[in-house]
């Protein structure tokens, strides 16, 4: 599972407390205090998640993500400046 945004908190924290949670959770986010956040409430330790800290585009065609496949992947839904069109990868099922 693929989360670009650790502000769907209560979304990551609903996975996580699935009787059988993903066996790989990487969150995508850029914003220093959501990211302060998430280590003060311990993502950071909990199993099977990785958090990479940046905006997706700065993972895309890299080695970072190149053999991961995501069963779901999940975006906000606001543009990253908070002004015109939401931008938005393009991932097609099995091949991310």
């Amino acid at each position: 599972m693929l989360g670009l945004s650790g502000i769907h908190a209560q979304i990551d924290s609903y996975f996580q407390a699935l009787p059988v949670p993903p066996s790989r959770h990487v969150i995508i986010e850029p914003h220093p205090d959501v990211l302060r956040y998430m280590r003060e409430k311990g993502w950071y330790n909990k199993e099977g998640v990785t958090i990479l800290e940046g905006k997706w585009q700065d993972f895309v065609d890299t080695k970072t993500l190149e053999d991961m496949v995501f069963d779901a992947v999940y975006t906000d839904t606001f543009s990253e400046d908070h002004e015109g069109d939401v931008q938005r990868p393009f991932l097609t099922p099995g091949t991310h």
